[in-house]
């Protein structure tokens, strides 16, 4: 196959043919050589939701997890969270488990925890 073949291909039919020339032992490296394409090719697999695992790009799902209730929640993401419609951020320091309290009110209103205190200051303040 050479480089304009596969770049006609779909994405699913991409990412089926390097795992099965991954699978017979080939490299990213030596495929994307020979298909005459850059290496960076993985990175658009991973763009569309594949990770490269023991050598084959699989379709990664949302972890979930089961809360008490026993209803699916996504998994919060880690790092730092985006900001809010005004731009501005600012720090509250409370106790760990109400903060894991809030968390998971957060979590089980379909929130954050950002908006709540917001709205509780808002309520506070006649806002």
């Amino acid at each position: 196959m050479d480089r304009e073949d596969f770049l006609k291909l779909s994405l699913i039919e991409q990412v089926d043919f390097f795992n099965s020339k991954m699978k017979s032992g080939y490299s990213m490296t030596k495929i994307a050589n020979e298909l005459g394409i850059s290496k960076s090719i993985s990175e658009k697999f991973k763009k569309n939701g594949y990770k490269l695992i023991e050598n084959q790009f699989i379709k990664s799902n949302p972890i979930e997890k089961q809360t008490k209730e026993n209803r699916a929640v996504r998994e919060i993401g880690r790092g730092r969270p985006s900001r809010t419609d005004d731009n501005s951020k600012h720090t509250v320091i409370m106790n760990d488990e109400v903060w894991q309290e809030l968390q998971i009110y957060a979590i089980r209103n379909k929130t954050t925890v950002s908006r709540l205190l917001e709205n509780l200051a808002k309520e506070f303040l006649n806002l």
